[in-house]
């Protein structure tokens, strides 16, 4: 028998505090990363054009959503808040699943704080790791997600990922309980 799944996937929702995000935090890495948005990326970044997300998935009428990334633009609580506020039409009616990217662990001073995950850990699913992940979430009758962390929080002008050595050692047994 074959299952079909409809999912609608999303990576960069990138939701700014502006013009609030550079200089509230007195920190380096959101400071600029806060001054880069405004000057080199805001016309790439619209927060309006979130809820017109949020509409055309509905429209879709998919069977869930994944979110992989960057729901923020520098990791502060409020532009969680915000996007939350705004993706709460699509988690009212449809199982979503979220993944961490390299804008919402931006520091270590946010991963220590665990400020993504306090937003955003209800659509994480299972984890058997301190760390929360990988982590297992059902997204549709018969799928489930794994979800991995590659965020790396870096130093004042960069933001990238790698999978933890902890979570390559978690996989092939939750690829195989899974199956």
């Amino acid at each position: 028998e074959t299952l079909m799944v409809r999912l609608a996937r999303n990576s960069g929702v990138d939701y700014s505090d502006v013009p609030g995000t550079p200089f509230p935090t007195g920190r380096a890495k959101p400071t600029l990363g806060g001054a880069n948005m405004l000057l080199r990326r805001r016309w790439h970044m619209l927060n309006a054009n979130l809820p017109l997300l949020v509409e055309h998935v509905l429209e879709q009428q998919p069977d869930g959503v994944l979110i992989t990334g960057d729901l923020s633009t520098t990791a502060l609580n409020e532009e969680f808040a915000r996007a939350r506020e705004l993706l709460k039409p699509l988690y009212e009616r449809l199982p979503m699943v979220t993944i961490p990217g390299n804008h919402d662990i931006y520091t270590p001073g946010v991963q220590r704080a665990r400020r993504y995950e306090k937003h955003f850990a209800d659509f994480h699913g299972e984890s058997s790791e301190r760390s929360g992940y990988p982590f297992v979430s059902s997204i549709a009758e018969g799928v489930v997600c794994i979800g991995l962390n590659t965020s790396v929080p870096t130093g004042v002008t960069g933001a990238w990922g790698v999978i933890s050595d902890e979570q390559m050692r978690s996989l092939p047994h939750l690829l195989e309980s899974h199956a």
